[in-house]
């Protein structure tokens, strides 16, 4: 999870969504929501729309961390390239 010293943005979840789905309703293409979720990302303080909904997922995540007992494992892969 960020830690709260790093970024202490509560983003309205439930308000992000109905923007989303309102812009999308009013005909937005899949370009203007790839902007739409690249400015919002921006204005909320996040480095791009990933750390975003990563933030989003984890917000969610705590809220019901204290019922149940949860283990996330995320899965990375390196790679490199000779020339």
């Amino acid at each position: 999870m960020i830690p709260e010293e790093l970024h202490s943005t509560q983003v309205d979840i439930a308000a992000e969504m109905a923007l989303a789905r309102s812009t999308r309703a009013s005909g937005a293409d899949d370009n203007k929501m790839r902007q739409l979720g690249a400015s919002r990302a921006r204005e909320l303080g996040f480095l791009d729309v990933y750390t975003l909904t990563k933030a989003m997922g984890e917000m969610l995540v705590s809220q019901v961390a204290c019922e149940v007992s949860l283990l996330v494992l995320v899965c990375v892969l390196a790679s490199s390239r000779q020339s």
